[in-house]
């Protein structure tokens, strides 16, 4: 919208004119925030909002009584001389003649309001919100249906008037036929934050998927946005399985028995509700804990046999505190590789034609413990997140593949999606973080290819 009418925020807010010789039928109002000026009353005009609605409260008239009659006519000059769209006095607070004589010299509408002045700032803001949000047009017919908007659309003739009378009859509220405005109030919300993760998601996929086998999307980073986060995880994993690649759940569950079951179910499987079963997340391979044992583990081997979906079990992390419990010796060894042994043994279980479906992660930060690694789990694909952001280099990661060139999913995140940041390809600029993250891409498949050719 191209602004709201002055004379509409009249009628409205049932302000009073205090200027009618002023001419307001022409003039609008195109921000929806508001301004005390309290800092303009003492001379000060830089950084002065003079594009939004100016409001006077009794802390203001407070200070204009401290001062001489010179100094008024001073102030009102200065402030009155810029252009601001009107200026109200709340309170039911009466300007003295002196400044409605100005306003009117200058052309500036004054009003006056008997609300306080938090309540009428409060109420003006959120009015001019939801008058000036982007707004577009739909034929078709809105029924409240438990307090949820339901927009029914279709070709004339099609019966969404029919349809919308029976909801009414059960009930419901008919909210308007026909011609139905949506307005984006805001895209601070949860809604707006999840669709924004989307749609950079979707930009990143669309300018690397030719170059990459798969994907690890990190389900925390959706929970904390709730319902509209987890939705656009679900989004992210269909768009990225429609453009071929592999997706990788890092959800990192480690539960047991039924609630092991569950995660597993969600995440690989298939529900059932009734007679009909349903995909929940529809993930290839997820990221699991093993350190509750095979109790936490055998529910997710379970369903992997039944889908013929996959595992990367953690063995060992990237983080500098993993040696805290996972280099811890028993008999001798540190517990990551009996963790490494162990997985060798459930991928016996799920082998395909020459690699197991039970992988394991091992950071890329420890070179030497992946190499041990590697020889304990030699039919395992090992999935190597910490390259780049963490530290991990091409040369760090030759151990982690077999001598065929394979075996080993090099994970970066940070180093990809936020490249745009780096120096190294701060020439795409933020608007074409995508173009920056296929450059990173390119820069990561050649270290590592570099690497595996000259060892």
């Amino acid at each position: 919208m191209d602004g709201v009418r002055l004379t509409e925020i009249v009628e409205k807010m049932n302000l009073k004119n205090l200027t009618p010789g002023v001419d307001i039928t022409e003039r609008k109002v195109h921000v929806p925030d508001v301004n005390r000026p309290a800092l303009q009353l003492t001379g000060f005009f830089d950084h002065f909002d003079l594009n939004r609605v100016q409001i006077i409260g009794n802390v203001e008239c407070a200070y204009l009584e401290t001062l001489t009659r010179e100094r008024k006519d001073e102030i009102y000059e200065k402030l009155l001389a810029h252009k601001v769209p009107c200026i109200v006095f709340s309170n039911d607070l009466q300007p003295e003649s002196e400044f409605i004589e100005t306003a009117e010299k200058n052309d500036i509408p004054v009003f006056g309001t008997c609300k306080k002045t938090s309540s009428f700032m409060g109420e003006l803001i959120r009015w001019l919100n939801v008058k000036l949000a982007p707004c577009i047009s739909i034929h078709g017919v809105l029924v409240d249906v438990y307090g949820v908007g339901v927009l029914i659309m279709g070709e004339s003739g099609i019966g969404k008037s029919e349809a919308a009378l029976e909801l009414i009859k059960r009930g419901h509220r008919l909210v308007t036929d026909d011609v139905v405005e949506i307005r984006k109030v805001s895209d601070e919300t949860l809604e707006g934050a999840a669709e924004a993760i989307w749609q950079y998601n979707k930009a990143i996929v669309d300018a690397t998927y030719d170059l990459i086998p798969a994907v690890k999307p990190q389900i925390a980073m959706y929970e904390q946005f709730g319902i509209p986060g987890l939705q656009a995880f679900k989004k992210t994993v269909d768009y990225c399985k429609s453009k071929g690649l592999v997706v990788i759940g890092d959800i990192k569950r480690g539960d047991i028995g039924s609630t092991s079951a569950a995660y597993a179910v969600g995440h690989l499987g298939k529900v059932k509700v009734g007679s009909k079963e349903y995909v929940p997340f529809d993930e290839d391979f997820v990221t699991v804990n093993p350190y509750l044992g095979s109790d936490g583990v055998n529910p997710f081997i379970d369903v992997c046999k039944e889908e013929k979906k996959g595992l990367f079990i953690l063995v060992k992390t990237s983080n500098p505190s993993s040696g805290e419990f996972q280099d811890r010796l028993i008999d001798g060894r540190p517990l990551y590789e009996l963790v490494g042994e162990k997985v060798a043994e459930w991928g016996a279980e799920c082998m395909g034609d020459e690699y197991s479906y039970i992988g394991a992660v091992v950071g890329a930060t420890y070179p030497e413990m992946g190499k041990v690694l590697r020889k304990i789990m030699p039919k395992s694909y090992i999935l190597v997140p910490g390259y780049g952001a963490q530290g991990g280099k091409g040369k760090d990661l030759v151990h982690f593949f077999n001598e065929d060139g394979l075996g080993a999913i090099v994970n970066s995140s940070r180093g990809i999606i936020a490249a745009y940041k780096q120096e190294a390809y701060a020439k795409f600029g933020a608007e074409n973080f995508g173009d920056a993250s296929r450059a990173a891409v390119e820069a990561m498949v050649a270290d590592i290819q570099g690497a595996l050719e000259a060892r």
